[in-house]
């Protein structure tokens, strides 16, 4: 929950209570690496590097160091629709750009819509570990931001009331802000609910194949779908 008014959000603009000159496209956000020596702070242990240049050169689902990868990108925006809402209600979401496991396999053509897609799987637990950090992180942002004023308890996970970690709302900005402290039961609360509403989405950009048609190809050199009249 926020202090902003409809002319600084974007429902304000999907509502027509205020507009623009021009249409501006994409998200603010922000994309994070993880460094050896921050990951202690996440509870990750980087992996001892390959023995030779040429493992360092292509790295596999087996030796995957977590600094070559983003660690996910911060997006900071309003999801809800004007019909959702017309609050000062601001919200976000954090993207794991390359989880270090991944599913079972490829789906082929005649696979049932039944995979493990893998998440949270890894054996060094890096993807949960990352996130429950993430979460943290993300909310310490909010909470120093001047129209701050709480959360709305359906975006959280389930704190038990009198946490640390519940869900506030008050009546003006935070000062003297220091870090939430999230004892184990709170972590455990946390783990969980990332388990249970962490979830995949599609992208439609880079998905169909550039091949011959023998080989399942989908597009041909010059992008143009196989098999399409214009």
């Amino acid at each position: 929950m926020t202090s902003s008014q409809p002319l600084q959000r974007l429902d304000g603009l999907k509502s027509r209570v205020c507009g623009t000159w021009m249409q501006i496209m994409g998200s603010t956000g922000d994309a994070l690496h993880i460094t050896p020596r921050q990951a202690p702070r996440c509870g990750i242990q980087i992996p001892a590097p390959p023995a030779s240049r040429q493992q360092a050169s292509k790295p596999t689902r087996a030796y995957r160091n977590p600094s070559y990868h983003n660690l996910l990108v911060y997006l900071y925006k309003s999801c809800l629709t004007p019909e959702e809402t017309l609050d000062a209600i601001t919200s976000g979401r954090s993207n794991p750009e390359e989880p270090i496991k991944s599913g079972d396999k490829i789906l082929e053509l005649d696979d049932k819509l039944d995979f493990k897609i893998g998440f949270f799987s890894d054996a060094r637990d890096i993807d949960i570990k990352k996130n429950i950090w993430t979460y943290k992180k993300q909310r310490e942002i909010v909470r120093r931001m001047e129209i701050y004023r709480g959360e709305v308890p359906a975006g959280h996970p389930p704190f038990l009331a009198g946490s640390n970690a519940a869900c506030i709302e008050i009546g003006s900005p935070l000062r003297g802000v220091q870090d939430i402290k999230y004892p184990a039961q709170d972590d455990t609360i946390l783990e969980m609910w990332l388990r249970e509403n962490v979830n995949a989405t599609w992208h439609s950009v880079g998905t169909c194949t550039m091949a011959p048609p023998e080989k399942m190809g989908v597009v041909d050199a010059k992008l143009s779908v196989r098999g399409v009249e214009a």
